[in-house]
């Protein structure tokens, strides 16, 4: 059997079993009842027959880049969790919508805020709900493909149902052109939150393909990262964690080009690094701390110490006036007084610091007890509002992808292993990060009677996540070639099967 048979055969096989692992999954789906149902598992099917077809012959051609590979993979599979989950559907979602709303002004209204503070759209904005779909069941279907091709219909102003957020408009920037392309092509409702999803989708297949092409080691544990569950459903949201993501995974790549690949480092290559921080650090302040990974370039890249002090910590400074112009009243009300919570007992700042050996034990036993969540809630075990499961098996396998995928060393990058210092750094960095998130949750969404800090969710964590992993790199372990050309293909099959349970989740309530 030839070269191309082979493949063919294994492309079937693997098609067969996506299409069998569906359709015993479906089976309760009362699809024949419900044309719409019909009408979106059909286009799931089709959707992904594509994609495991498609990659299996890009991979085994072995005349793409792996960043063509993602390119292609992963704006197909994108499409797939647009299929399957609805607006409303990822996480605080309305606050998100709510703030893209706000600046893009699709009622084209001289005040954006109606006298209670919420965002003044147009009424097709509001028939879709965060109150009653946040959940989404078959009959947020069922709006949705009623409303989608209805056109704009009542473009009269109406107030949405959520205040905007206190971030700057560049967190939102692919939405909010969704927003405005919308209300210009007079789309409904439904289908500008849908435009939004697919302008942030290509933004963020733009932004991953850089950051693998950028990238001098690690290309496929950025690949991997980018196919995590977690981070397709905000890649395809309006969140702006995934903007956020975008930006960290890009910076990360970056300043591992500047520590591998380029041989002085200067003014101009920091002029990036900058860039990418301004609009990154101001959505959420404790990422500032990525720029920490400066550090590990060498001393010898620059042309004195006072050089590196400059542009290093000039970065910083500019970093630091940005939160200060953008941020600054809303650090002060969540460090001093704590208004941006929704909870009503809440904790202080003063507080926690007034009995440091109870905020130790406080913090090491929320660790330990909700580490597995953290684990579930960055891979992605439950999506949306945490209540859509994928399979354990599922996230389990993706796991072995993540951890093999430090060990692979695919076409065009390099071999240097890290040093214990670069470890040491970037060990360093990630505690701070993590002690950072959990401050701000125990500050913002922890009741004083909870012994457990609440609000810790893994996605925070996605951003280091990279970071984290290539430390483990190193020149003795390496796995075989075959790994590397074919993970794409594991990766791709298993979301096709974490979006089939999750749509007969959905569909079935």
């Amino acid at each position: 059997m030839n070269r191309y048979k082979r493949i063919g055969v294994v492309t079937g096989l693997l098609v067969l079993f996506a299409l069998a692992y569906q359709i015993i999954l479906l089976r309760n789906t009362n699809r024949f009842e419900k044309p719409y149902l019909t009408t979106i598992m059909t286009a799931i099917i089709v959707v992904s027959v594509i994609a495991i077809s498609g990659v299996m012959c890009l991979c085994a051609s072995g005349r793409f880049s792996i960043e063509q590979i993602f390119l292609a993979s992963y704006l197909v599979v994108g499409i797939l969790y647009i299929l399957v989950l609805p607006p409303f559907s990822a996480p605080d979602e309305a606050k998100h919508l709510a703030t893209a709303y706000y600046y893009a002004n699709p009622a084209g209204v001289s005040e954006r805020l109606d006298p209670a503070g919420r965002v003044v759209v147009r009424e097709t904005d509001t028939i879709l709900t965060h109150e009653d779909n946040h959940f989404p069941k078959a009959s947020t279907y069922e709006i949705v493909s009623r409303e989608f091709w209805k056109g704009a219909g009542n473009k009269a102003p109406a107030s949405f149902t959520e205040p905007p957020l206190n971030v700057p408009f560049t967190a939102y920037i692919p939405q909010e052109a969704g927003v405005w392309l919308g209300s210009l092509l007079g789309l409904s409702g439904v289908a500008t939150h849908y435009l939004m999803k697919v302008l942030m989708l290509i933004a963020a297949a733009i932004g991953g393909y850089f950051t693998i092409r950028l990238a001098p080691v690690g290309k496929m544990v950025f690949f991997t990262v980018y196919f995590l569950p977690m981070t397709l459903s905000l890649m395809t949201s309006a969140n702006y964690d995934s903007t956020e993501n975008v930006l960290a995974l890009l910076l990360t790549a970056y300043i591992l080009k500047m520590r591998y690949e380029i041989e002085k480092v200067g003014l101009r290559d920091y002029i990036p690094v900058l860039v990418i921080s301004l609009v990154m650090v101001p959505i959420k302040v404790v990422y500032i701390l990525l720029l920490f990974m400066l550090l590990m370039i060498p001393a010898s890249k620059y042309r004195s110490k006072g050089e590196f002090a400059l542009l290093f910590g000039g970065t910083l400074a500019v970093n630091a006036l940005a939160i200060l112009a953008l941020r600054m009243s809303t650090l002060a009300g969540l460090v001093v007084t704590g208004d941006t919570t929704t909870v009503a007992a809440h904790w202080t700042l003063g507080q926690i610091l007034s009995d440091i050996p109870h905020a130790i034990a406080t913090f090491v036993y929320s660790f330990y007890e909700q580490l597995t969540f953290y684990y579930n809630t960055m891979m992605g075990a439950s999506l949306g509002w945490l209540e859509l499961s994928v399979p354990q098996a599922i996230i389990a396998a993706l796991t072995v992808v993540l951890l093999m995928s430090v060990f692979v060393k695919v076409k065009g990058e390099r071999t240097e292993a890290v040093t214990r210092r670069e470890r040491i750094i970037c060990g360093l960095i990630f505690a701070a990060l993590f002690c950072g998130i959990t401050l701000a949750m125990w500050l913002d969404n922890t009741p004083m009677d909870k012994e457990v800090i609440q609000g810790v969710q893994g996605r925070y964590f996605i951003p280091a996540l990279p970071m984290i992993l290539i430390i483990f790199r190193g020149e003795k372990i390496k796995l075989d070639e075959v790994f590397a050309r074919y993970m794409p293909v594991a990766l791709v099959v298993l979301n096709v099967f974490a979006m089939s349970r999750v749509f007969e989740i959905i569909s079935t309530r």
